[in-house]
């Protein structure tokens, strides 16, 4: 317990500063999104650009999850005690849906690889 964090004030700013990073990722996502099926058929070296865009959303996404939930909610607070508000099964499912689609498009292409 001595680890808690009592005063409302701290409890605010971490929801805040987490919503905050969480629209920084999603507009980062869907900015690399848009950009990857605007130039698929195109210029490959301006899709690889937007990969770029779309990598660093989802690292954005899993940094939050692996680091903010996972890491210090879950070993930091204690969290994996709790019956009633153990989240790491959830925070899990969001590093490993994100980290698997990140696998795949950070994959150099064969003409890539040559």
């Amino acid at each position: 317990m001595w680890r808690a964090l009592h005063a409302p004030v701290w409890h605010t700013l971490f929801y805040l500063t987490i919503i905050v990073w969480e629209i920084l990722t999603m507009s980062l996502c869907w900015r690399g999104a848009f950009r990857m099926l605007r130039t698929l058929r195109g210029n490959a070296a301006l899709f690889r650009r937007a990969l770029g865009v779309a990598i660093a959303g989802l690292t954005s996404g899993l940094v939050t999850w692996l680091v903010a939930f996972l890491t210090i909610g879950g070993e930091w607070f204690l969290m994996w005690q709790s019956r009633a508000w153990n989240g790491q099964e959830a925070a899990f499912r969001m590093v490993a849906a994100p980290g698997m689609v990140l696998l795949v498009i950070a994959q150099p292409e064969p003409q890539d690889a040559v």
